[in-house]
């Protein structure tokens, strides 16, 4: 690189993951090093002592929430003053536009329940029983995401679920924006330490739908207030789901409010500014 035409970085922002090496290479480049997730939840131990190193050799560490910002002082040993946080958000422009309601959810009945995202991370059990709390035995239950076994097992077995596979990022807006409630619930049998460090994107998407949402719990909930109703167990699922239902638009506007206050803009402001802050040295 030393004798190439192209300019050395002024700042290097990574995920973490390389130890010394971009140091090395460009010794004279300042270092953001962000952390998304614990790590060892999903490669075990043996990485702690190069994350260490990562966020050592780091001018400054970014966590995507409170939650993990905290672990990371705790079990990473990164100094208060050189951690930010800087969360999740939604893109408030694309939920803004209403979108046409999608072909293949017109014929399911209201309300319709929408799970989004990765059905393997789902609760079979917990979704199943949202589906038996509907009202009358109404509505239906949109599944959303690579399909899996239990997903279809239900949907064979129920014709008010209508699972579709994945969806792009831009056409799932529409589905959201024609749902009723949003359904996060997790399986809760996974280790706990899976859950220590989110800090879900889909809650701020289905806020910026302006969905009621329903969720299990994240760590992250107890730094991050939001309007999501937080489920526990099934008898948990048989009060929730009426109450999305019947606060339907106090809900919606609560989470429409959420959602402002996290938008991608936002947090493209707070990396900028911090960006500039650690170029000039005023960390």
């Amino acid at each position: 690189m030393a004798d190439s035409d192209q300019p050395e970085p002024d700042l290097i922002w990574t995920t973490g993951g390389d130890g010394r090496a971009l140091k090395d290479a460009f010794p004279r480049a300042k270092r953001i090093v962000q952390c998304v997730d614990v790590y060892e939840a999903y490669a075990g131990p043996a990485q702690k002592k190069l994350e260490i190193e990562d966020y050592e050799n780091a001018d400054a560490v970014v966590a995507i929430g409170y939650s993990l910002a905290s672990y990371l002082m705790r079990e990473r040993n990164v100094p208060r003053d050189k951690l930010f946080v800087i969360g999740q958000g939604a893109d408030l422009g694309a939920f803004a536009v209403p979108k046409a309601e999608p072909e293949d959810i017109r014929a399911a009945p209201h309300p319709r329940l929408v799970w989004l995202g990765l059905l393997a991370k789902a609760d079979p059990v917990l979704i199943r029983h949202a589906l038996e709390s509907l009202p009358s035995k109404e509505g239906s239950l949109i599944l959303i995401g690579p399909e899996v076994d239990w997903a279809r097992d239900l949907a064979a077995k129920d014709s008010r679920v209508f699972l579709l596979g994945s969806r792009s990022a831009e056409d799932a807006v529409s589905y959201l924006q024609h749902c009723d409630v949003g359904l996060m619930l997790y399986d809760q049998t996974r280790s706990p330490m899976q859950y220590l460090g989110q800090n879900p994107l889909k809650l701020y998407e289905m806020a910026a739908a302006g969905l009621p949402t329903i969720s299990t719990p994240h760590r992250e909930y107890d730094f991050t207030p939001n309007p999501a109703l937080v489920v526990n167990s099934v008898d948990d699922l048989a009060t929730a789901i009426p109450k999305a239902l019947s606060e339907k638009y106090d809900l919606s506007r609560r989470m429409l409010e959420f959602a402002n206050r996290n938008s991608w803009g936002d947090r493209f402001l707070e990396a900028n500014s911090l960006v500039r802050r650690v170029l000039s040295g005023s960390l």
